[in-house]
């Protein structure tokens, strides 16, 4: 990434946090925060999926959710 996690967030796909879950702490994610500059670093993180202790839900979700809003257009 460009910049770092404090910036923005990093996610998985579901195939991903399966494969994490599954794999408790033999799995690690990194991270490469400032990609490409002299500030660059590796961020590891053991077991992301068992450590996680809540999840986002960003505007894709608009994609599939329901809503019961009366909104005219």
């Amino acid at each position: 990434m460009s910049t770092s996690l404090r910036d923005r967030p990093v996610g998985f796909s579901h195939t991903q946090f399966e494969y994490a879950q599954n794999h408790g702490d033999t799995y690690w994610l990194y991270v490469v925060e400032y990609a490409g500059t002299s500030r660059s670093r590796i961020v590891r993180i053991q077991n992301p999926a068992g450590k996680a202790r809540t999840f986002t839900f960003d505007y894709g979700w608009l994609d599939v959710a329901e809503s019961d809003d009366k909104q005219e257009d």
